[in-house]
């Protein structure tokens, strides 16, 4: 039976999860949002918002998964958390272009996108993204709720910490790790540990604030 999908957010980010949720032949049912959309690209229907009542009870009785698309990271674990508390199924979307090794973890909740690369005995954390082109490499751990954005490379036994933002085309050296809730620039290079809740960027990267 083809597996029935729903899209948690309809912009943006989500645009490139809903064209990855067809690619890998599922049905695209609805979206949920707080609001109906103004723009439809994918033509589907408004299901309601993660918090009515009715609209929860229409995905269960329906069989009906979640994918998260929603770019945000703090976003993104609000919903992933109010939705797996009401009992409602989320999936991982993995694009058929991805290359994802068998030796490796994918949580619940997450997003590979086309291009990225996760190898072997990486563990990425739930509700998670591993953007376009995205490289994660051997025994890696990307914690829950971060998103490795487009072309960003982390190599290694690296540690990404729970809610980490690593920027695009950013690289990490092999060993490092990032604390929780850290932001990485765009084309930074990371040669250090990087404690919690701080930017860095540059190359090589520095503390900002």
């Amino acid at each position: 039976m083809m597996k029935k999908v729903a899209i948690a957010g309809y912009s943006g980010h989500a645009y490139v999860v809903a064209e990855s949720v067809l690619a890998n032949g599922m049905e695209l049912v609805g979206y949920l949002d707080v609001e109906e959309a103004h723009q439809n690209p994918f033509n589907i229907p408004y299901l309601g918002s993660e918090n009515n009542e009715a609209t929860l009870g229409l995905l269960k009785d329906k069989n009906i998964t979640v994918a998260l698309g929603i770019g945000n990271n703090q976003v993104r674990m609000k919903i992933f958390t109010a939705l797996e508390f009401a009992g409602i199924e989320l999936c991982s979307v993995i694009h058929p272009k991805a290359i994802v090794s068998s030796y490796s973890h994918i949580a619940e909740g997450c997003f590979v996108a086309a291009g990225a690369i996760i190898q072997a005995f990486a563990e990425v954390g739930k509700g998670s993204i591993i953007n376009t082109g995205a490289i994660v490499e051997h025994e890696c751990v990307i914690e829950n709720f971060c998103h490795v954005a487009p072309g960003a490379i982390l190599t290694g036994n690296t540690r990404l910490g729970q809610t980490g933002f690593f920027g695009a085309g950013a690289t990490c050296k092999q060993g490092v790790m990032i604390g929780k809730n850290c932001v990485i620039g765009a084309g930074a290079t990371v040669t250090s540990d990087v404690p919690d809740n701080e930017t860095w960027v540059g190359v090589p990267a520095k503390k900002i604030k």
